[in-house]
Order: structure tokens, then sequence, then C-alpha cells
């Protein structure tokens, strides 16, 4: 157990909890922007406390328990009676974000149906559109096998990794390279990339043939 090793695998799982509670800081965010019809956020300080400031008690408290009383062996195998230290804090904002979402597509629906536009559908792709961005499809791995009693810990882990794995591309895909209005930016863009390109090709011969004006004057003159 060397100094460096235990210090990775204690920033692997502070960025670990990071992650879950950015995840939760979202959920929480969209949440009070539509419940409270949009209302302006004033101060962002609470959510930089739950997302980088919240993860550090519990991986102080399982850096304690783990040295006292497990240090035995190498640190990367798992300790299963303190990685709950890890796990519960996770799960809840899981939970959270699940309460969250219910809300959330309660609060669509009743607008929506308000002004008779197709609520249901609406609120039911709004909902599949927050899954990936609330982490919610991490429920689905919430139970892990044990790989010597069950025939099914190979899929388990491919499902995981899939999960974890994809869920930055499928939050990118669904609110950046699918928003009309990053689209509409990225088009803009190009079309002046395209412009500037074509203006500084149009320059190039006539600063070619000024040169050459120029030096056959000197020619002349000398």
């Amino acid at each position: 157990n060397s100094p460096w090793c235990v210090t990775v695998l204690l920033l692997t799982w502070y960025l670990l909890m990071t992650r879950y509670m950015w995840m939760l800081c979202e959920a929480f965010f969209l949440h009070k922007l539509v419940a409270t019809s949009f209302a302006e956020q004033k101060s962002l300080r609470l959510y930089y406390i739950i997302g980088w400031v919240l993860p550090i008690p519990s991986v102080a408290v399982y850096a304690i328990l783990r040295y006292n009383t497990a240090n035995g062996g190498c640190w990367v195998e798992p300790a299963h009676e303190y990685e709950w230290i890890f796990y519960g804090p996770c799960l809840i904002s899981l939970m959270l974000n699940f309460a969250f979402l219910i809300n959330i597509v309660r609060v669509l629906v009743s607008k929506l149906r308000a002004q008779h536009n197709e609520p249901y559908r609406k609120a039911v792709r709004a909902a599949m559109l927050l899954v990936p961005l609330f982490g919610l499809q991490l429920l689905l791995t919430l139970y892990r096998p044990s790989v010597v009693a069950c025939a099914w810990a190979e899929y388990y882990h491919y499902l995981n990794s899939c999960a974890e794995g994809l869920q930055g591309l499928a939050v990118s895909v669904a609110f950046c390279y699918l928003n009309g209005e990053v689209r509409q930016l990225i088009e803009r863009s190009y079309i002046r990339w395209k412009e500037q390109r074509a203006v500084n090709k149009g320059r190039r011969p006539s600063e070619v043939n000024i040169k050459r004006i120029t030096n056959s004057v000197n020619t002349t003159i000398c």
C-alpha cells in the first residue's frame, strides 16, 4: 500500500462521488427552474458545496476506517463492509434525482394540459431526455452480483460499463449536438469561416500583383 496507490484510489472514489453529486445538482437546478416558473438563480454557491465539498467527508471516513481496520492487503481490493460509505450517498442522490424527475414531469403535464398541446407525449419525451442527464440509467446496475456465485456477473459488467461509459455521449448528443441553438451557432461559425477563407484567397493574388508592380518600379528607377 504505497502512498501513491492509496492517493490515486481515494482520488478515484472522490471523483466518482463528485459525478453523482453534480448530477444531483443538475436535477435540483432544473427542478427548481421548472417548479418556480424559470426564476433566476442568484447564487451557485450551494451547488459548488454539494458538488465539490460534500464527497470529502465520505472519502475521509473511508480512509480512516480502511487504514485502521483493513490495511492488510491492497486497497484496490474491495472492502465490502466500507464501500457503502460511498454507495450510500450515491444511491440517495439517484433516488432524489428520480423524485425530481417525477415532479418535473408532473409540472410539465399540468402546464401543457392547460395549453391543450399533447401534454403526455411531450412530457414523456422530456423525461427520456433527462434520464441520462440525471444518471437514472445507473439504477439498472445497483445490484452487483457475486462473480463466483452468479453466472450473470459478466453480463452485469457489460451493462455497467455501457451505462457508465455512454452517459457522456448520450448527454452530449441530446443536449448539445441535437440542440437547435447549438446547430445554428455551428452553422454560422462555418459560414463565417468560409467567407473569411474566400476573402483571404481573394487577397492573395492582389498582394502578389502589388509586389510585382513594386519590384518592377524599383528596377526601373534603379
